[in-house]
């Protein structure tokens, strides 16, 4: 380069200096505090409910509306810590997460609000793909709280939390799966065009013999009174059936589970809430046989419980709600009808997809990681197959005793 270019370039920089100083290029500052649960909820309403809106998709559980009875029934326990770390970029709110905090012994344990209740667990963000950056200063602030291990239930592989899991996650247990029927097409024929023949064939015949018991009928509970009711009778023969079986729910193990419940249903309950709970019955005859319990936010569907009369099972009643219920869901606009994890039989009858789940374990220190490897890695899953290898009578007994459905 001559002389003359070196110069010329020097004269025209000092130019546009002159005109306009370049701007700063400084990085956005991120600050991540630690907030009261009950504060959270009433002073970040707006961006709550802004970055609940962002992403809706399995975070009905982390709602202001959810957390709020769950902290009235489960964070009022002294021994229970309900807050929310809160991270902002330069003032504004661009991650939430509630977190339940609790002791064993020395060990300082949390998980995200909503347990055992909730069936996700997420962390709430308005871009997905910034969620690494936006964790990193919410997962320091757990480490200069002196917490020894974070508890993660139920990930979705499509969550928020999923994609922001540190190098030190320890998966507990095995894959699971949540079930659902894609009803974005508007047809339930269409959603379920995809099933076998046999399958059709059988519905068909489960259809025909329950009409000749008497006249089939969907009902959908109009209110959260009415939401609150059918519940109740929903879960008395659920713990029929449980007891029954000899099975054993984590939710129900702790009677202010249905407490939480019966309170949603009544606050948030109905056939045409957008946030909250709808009750679905098919009744034969008058007589009520099977009912959903489901939680709604926006298009989705999320089935909560099903349970159905014993005396009816040979007829397969839950079955023949589910798609009276997908009937429904289409005309009311509902796009997704989320069958929730585990993975059933029953499920796979219906599904179109599923989103992979999963549970995982954060030690952020050697305590954290000694009783995560030795009590939930090895202790919990052998107790787990011991009770399950135990004569279905003596199971049943003690999952009598345990229920408090």
């Amino acid at each position: 380069m001559s002389t003359a270019q070196s110069l010329d370039l020097v004269v025209k920089s000092e130019t546009e200096d002159q005109a306009e100083p370049p701007a700063p290029t400084a990085t956005p500052a991120l600050d991540a505090t630690i907030v009261e649960g009950p504060a959270a909820l009433l002073s970040l309403t707006s961006d709550w409910q802004r970055l609940i809106d962002a992403s809706p998709r399995g975070r009905i559980f982390q709602t202001p509306q959810h957390l709020a009875i769950w902290a009235e029934h489960f964070a009022s326990d002294p021994k229970v810590g309900f807050k929310c770390v809160v991270v902002r970029r330069n003032g504004q709110v661009v991650l939430i997460w509630p977190l339940a905090f609790w002791k064993i012994g020395p060990l300082k344990l949390t998980q995200t609000a909503g347990a055992p209740v909730a069936q996700y667990e997420d962390i709430l963000v308005e871009h997905k793909n910034e969620a690494a950056s936006l964790f990193a200063p919410a997962l320091a602030e757990m480490e200069r709280a002196g917490i020894d291990l974070i508890l993660m239930e139920r990930v979705r592989a499509d969550s928020a939390l999923a994609a922001v899991l540190p190098p030190q996650t320890v998966a507990l247990g095995e894959e699971d799966g949540a079930p659902f029927v894609d009803l974005s097409s508007g047809d339930v024929e269409t959603a379920l065009a995809g099933r076998k023949g046999k399958v059709k064939r059988h519905q068909k015949k489960r259809i025909v013999a329950l009409a000749e018991e008497g006249e089939l009928r969907l009902e959908v509970a109009p209110d959260g009174p009415t939401t609150r009711q059918w519940l109740r009778e929903a879960t008395e023969m659920k713990r029929a059936w449980l007891t029954e079986k000899g099975f054993l729910s984590r939710a129900f193990l702790d009677e202010r589970t249905n407490q939480c419940l019966e309170a949603f249903a009544e606050r948030h309950g109905g056939a045409d809430v957008k946030t909250g709970m709808t009750a679905a019955r098919l009744t034969v005859g008058g007589r009520p046989v099977a009912t959903e319990i489901a939680y709604r936010l926006g298009g989705d569907y999320l089935l909560f419980l099903g349970a159905f009369a014993p005396e009816y099972g040979r007829f397969g009643p839950g079955n023949v709600l589910t798609e009276m219920v997908l009937r429904w869901c289409v005309q009311n606009g509902i796009t997704r009808y989320d069958m929730l994890p585990p993975r059933y039989r029953n499920k796979h009858e219906w599904e179109t997809g599923e989103v992979l789940v999963h549970d995982f374990g954060v030690p952020l220190s050697w305590r954290g990681g000694f009783y995560l490897r030795a009590v939930l890695g090895y202790g919990k899953p052998r107790l787990k197959r011991l009770y399950y290898a135990l004569p279905l009578p003596l199971r049943s007994r003690l999952a009598n005793l345990m229920l408090r459905l």
